[in-house]
């Protein structure tokens, strides 16, 4: 679909999103994140799928223009606390917030918890602290946190990109998360780099696993 027609359909979607939560507030109490899940989900939902190399820019302009930014709320409390505390200096902060966001991802999906996770500026933040981070633990956590959400939340199509140089981490623990939050991302190359991998020596444990999942591909 074109731009254009994207942010047409965008803007149709929030104005009746808009209509439908000042009916509906007349007669129930609704919390802040209940308005921005009934204005903006359906649209945002649009945005998030048709995401690409392509609509990048547009979007994320659209986002920053348009839709409010992210704020704590009742799913994803202290959230903006802990997008700081990943850049902290701290490690015992960084592994905090890490634990928090991989907590977020993994629990039962419902649609105020997509908040968090439907925002490309979202994983912009948990990217660049990937790729800033050096602790295995703290690593570990992002990865699964990022798998689980782009799985879960929003297919984006940098995820694979930014996870796949963890298949070469000089920690088996990093590679065998990294495999395991890349299984249901489709990438032409992820192929390869497994049959690349099995070719190295590894340890027993991404051994298995590698042989686990490219067995199932040849089937």
């Amino acid at each position: 679909m074109e731009i254009d027609k994207i942010i047409s359909e965008v803007e149709s979607l929030i104005e009746v999103g808009e209509k439908e939560f000042l009916q509906i507030e007349k007669t129930t109490k609704y919390y802040d994140d209940s308005e921005y899940y009934i204005v903006y989900h359906k649209a945002i939902k649009l945005l998030i799928n048709e995401y690409s190399k392509k609509t990048e820019s547009s979007i994320n302009q659209f986002f920053e223009k348009r839709i409010p930014k992210l704020f704590d709320n009742r799913e994803c409390e202290g959230c903006l606390v802990q997008f700081e505390n990943l850049r902290s200096e701290d490690l015992v902060l960084r592994l905090q917030a890490s634990k928090y966001f991989r907590g977020k991802a993994l629990q039962e999906t419902n649609g105020y918890r997509s908040i968090l996770f439907t925002r490309p500026d979202t994983f912009d933040k948990l990217i660049k602290a990937l790729k800033e981070e050096a602790n295995e633990k703290v690593l570990i956590n992002l990865i699964i946190c990022i798998g689980s959400a782009h799985n879960r939340y929003f297919n984006h199509f940098r995820v694979f990109e930014n996870l796949s140089p963890f298949f070469f981490h000089n920690k088996s623990e990093v590679k065998y998360y990294t495999i395991i939050w890349t299984r249901f991302i489709e990438d032409a190359g992820k192929a390869e780099i497994l049959n690349i991998m099995n070719k190295q020596k590894q340890s027993k444990k991404v051994t298995a696993i590698l042989k686990k999942y490219l067995n199932e591909g040849s089937n």
